[in-house]
């Protein structure tokens, strides 16, 4: 899905980064604003689909089946700091490992207490996570 987006000319997708802080200016130039927003809605739905179809067969599928993923999702998000792209992949890394160092060596029971752990450790230590940037409002 992702590398379909490459089939795209390069004006499709600058439109695409330049849409959301110039709405009113692309509808002046008259770029379709209603039809680059639902392209994105559609192109991120076939992401997480192709995402759940990877993620079905290796955890079960159930009715519950986001909830675990999601909780870890998050703590990587918040781990790595929710404005670094390299931050959330050195997250899910460091997550990973640890993930299953405690699987490895002390109980397969416990192994999503790490990331619990680790996501209340970055939290207490560095709010904006390991390679987040610190956001200062001028009021």
């Amino acid at each position: 899905v992702l590398a379909g987006t490459r089939l795209f000319t390069p004006k499709v997708r600058l439109v695409m980064v330049a849409m959301p802080p110039l709405v009113m200016l692309n509808e002046l130039v008259i770029v379709y604003t209603g039809l680059v927003i639902t392209f994105s809605y559609a192109l991120s739905s076939m992401s997480a689909a192709f995402a759940g179809v990877l993620i079905a067969p290796i955890t079960l599928t159930g009715a519950s089946m986001g909830a675990v993923l999601g909780l870890k999702a998050f703590a990587v998000a918040i781990i790595g700091g929710l404005t670094s792209g390299m931050g959330v992949i050195v997250g899910g890394l460091l997550l990973g490992i640890a993930e299953t160092t405690t699987g490895f060596y002390i109980s397969t029971g416990y192994k999503d207490v790490p990331g619990l752990v680790l996501l209340l450790l970055v939290l207490a230590i560095k709010p904006s996570g390991l390679f987040g940037k610190k956001a200062i409002k001028k009021v």
